[in-house]
C-alpha cells in the first residue's frame, strides 16, 4: 500500500466506505505533484466526481508560510539536507504552488465547461448548500448549529482538520494585511496578478481596508 499513488489511495478508500456513506471528501490540494489528480479521478469516476475549487489570497498563503515556526529543511531523494529557505524563497515557493493549484482547477473547468458553475463569491452556508445539492444530499436544517463531528479522517489536508469546528466558527485570517512586510506583499501580488484579477483580489490593498473577498469557491463536476 505504501507504493500507491494518490489516485489509487482515493479509489481504494472510496470503495471501502461506499457501502456506509454516500459521499467521500478528499481535501488534497492540486499543487505540485497532484496537479492532474482531478483529471485522473474524473476519468475514472465520471459524473460521480466533483471538484470544489477553494481560493485564498496568495499573500495570505505566503504569509502563513513565512510566519510558520516549523523547520523548513528539505531532504532530497539522495538523502542530503538542503538548508532552510529564506522568507523570499518561501514566498516564491508559495507563489509557484498557489499558481499551479489554481491553474489545474481552471484547466479542469476549461475542459469540462458543461459541468462547471460558480458556487458563490464567499465561503458561506449558502455555498455549502449548493455543494450539498450538487451531490444530491439534503443539507442540515441549520448548518451554523450542526453537531460537531470528530470523524474528520482524511488522507491529506490542512491541520485544521484535527479540530472540531462548526462552519459558523470559521473566519478569515487577514493578519497579512498589517503584519506581512509591504515588500513581500507586493512581490507575491505582482507575481500572481493574473489570478488576483481573475478572483477579484485587490492588488494594492490599504492596511486598514476591509478585505475585498474572504475566499471564493468554484465548483466543477
Amino acid at each position: 500500500m505504501k507504493n500507491w499513488d494518490h489516485k489509487q489511495l482515493t479509489l481504494a478508500m472510496l470503495e471501502y466506505v461506499s457501502s456506509d456513506y454516500d459521499v467521500m471528501v478528499d481535501s488534497s490540494k492540486t499543487s505540485w505533484g497532484s496537479t492532474f489528480a482531478p483529471f485522473r479521478l474524473s476519468r475514472d469516476l465520471g459524473e460521480n466526481f466533483l471538484l470544489v475549487h477553494l481560493v485564498r489570497d496568495p499573500r495570505a498563503v505566503a504569509w502563513s508560510t513565512m510566519k510558520s515556526l516549523r523547520p523548513r529543511q528539505f531532504t532530497s531523494k539522495r538523502n542530503f539536507k538542503v538548508r532552510s529557505l529564506s522568507p523570499r524563497a518561501r514566498s516564491l515557493r508559495t507563489v509557484g504552488g498557489w499558481s499551479i493549484a489554481d491553474l489545474a482547477c481552471e484547466m479542469f473547468g476549461f475542459f469540462h465547461p458543461d459541468v462547471t458553475y460558480d458556487c458563490a463569491t464567499r465561503i458561506s452556508c449558502e455555498s455549502l448548500k449548493q455543494i450539498f445539492a450538487r451531490v444530491y444530499l439534503e443539507p442540515p436544517a441549520t448548518l451554523e448549529q450542526n453537531e460537531k463531528r470528530r470523524n474528520r479522517h482524511q488522507l491529506y489536508g490542512n491541520a485544521m482538520r484535527f479540530e472540531t469546528l462548526l462552519p459558523a466558527e470559521l473566519k478569515e485570517d487577514v493578519a497579512w494585511r498589517t503584519a506581512m512586510p509591504k515588500a513581500y506583499r507586493w512581490l507575491v501580488g505582482s507575481l500572481c496578478w493574473p489570478f488576483c484579477l481573475r478572483y477579484d483580489y485587490d492588488l494594492a490593498p490599504e492596511d486598514d481596508k476591509p478585505p475585498t473577498k474572504k475566499a471564493s469557491t468554484r465548483c466543477a463536476g
